[in-house]
């Protein structure tokens, strides 16, 4: 009888463990990262693109950490291409801005973060020498 209330209680405590694990991965909220682009074609013409990307992030803070680096991945990807390919990279893309939208389709506030902070993202990823 001791041995059967001995596993209960240890079986009870693993249970109680593994549902408070799984509880925390379900946490993540989803947020929606908009990029808008525009492609200059020779000079030409323009061609406006919208980008979407699923970020899954604890809080608004994080989430908007993550959606602001990868603007600045985007940003510097189209720098080093222009800077490789000189005049012969006539089709380049240019990104003016993202918006990141939580759950209820909502704007998160790029107050979140402090401004110190984006320029230490921005400045650390725009400074990476990238090479093709």
């Amino acid at each position: 009888m001791r041995k059967i209330f001995i596993v209960s209680i240890v079986s009870m405590i693993v249970f109680s463990c593994c549902t408070s694990l799984s509880s925390n991965a379900d946490k993540n909220k989803k947020y929606l990262y908009i990029e808008v682009t525009t492609t200059n074609y020779h000079g030409d013409y323009y061609r406006t693109k919208i980008d979407t990307l699923e970020i899954m992030e604890e809080n608004d803070s994080l989430a908007y950490l993550k959606a602001f680096k990868e603007l600045c991945v985007s940003q510097r990807s189209t720098e080093v291409m222009k800077e490789n390919m000189g005049d012969s990279f006539d089709e380049y893309e240019e990104v003016h801005d993202f918006r990141l939208l939580n759950e209820k389709l909502e704007e998160v506030n790029r107050s979140v973060v402090p401004d110190s902070v984006l320029a230490e993202i921005a400045q650390s990823v725009l400074s990476v020498k990238l090479e093709i």
